[in-house]
């Protein structure tokens, strides 16, 4: 649902998606600790959960930081294409009048604020797109892994008394 926010996105909407986006964390990270716990030895545990804190920690910063590098080069290659076409000669700029008009400061200065905003907003869906891509690629990787419960470690076999 991120993918088609645009300027116009009501705040209803953001705040639900956020509450959903917030729901479906707090149902992945519980379970993932289970499975991670579950066939650590006791004593192991301590240590399992610094090293677990660890690649979570690293992973999402890596990956907010190739989330944002992403964002920001895609945010000034749409600039630049969308700033292609503003030029004397398009049409619809010439209808608009002189409010968006390249021959004056304040024109200028609004168009380069439209530009701005519009890349920005393409930016986000895409990197929302990207990230939704991600997401239904990892998903099969759920299937590898095993169950939560601990296995029945076999008890000492039955010892029968002699006659």
């Amino acid at each position: 649902q991120m993918v088609s926010f645009t300027t116009d996105t009501s705040m209803q909407t953001i705040v639900v998606v956020g509450i959903i986006q917030g729901a479906g964390l707090g149902l992945v990270f519980v379970p993932l600790s289970t499975v991670a716990f579950s066939s650590l030895p006791g004593e192991l545990r301590n240590s399992g959960t610094a090293m677990l804190t660890l690649v979570r920690n690293i992973g999402s910063s890596i990956g907010i930081s190739m989330v944002i590098a992403n964002l920001t080069s895609t945010t000034t290659l749409m600039h630049a294409r969308l700033g292609e076409h503003i030029t004397p000669f398009n049409n619809a700029l010439q209808q608009a009048g002189a409010m968006l008009s390249t021959a004056t400061d304040q024109g200028r200065a609004l168009l380069e604020v439209m530009v701005t905003q519009q890349a920005t907003i393409i930016s986000y869906d895409n990197t929302f797109k990207l990230l939704m891509v991600l997401t239904l690629i990892a998903l099969p990787l759920v299937l590898l892994i095993g169950s939560s419960r601990a296995k029945q470690a076999p008890g000492p076999a039955d010892v029968h008394a002699m006659d």
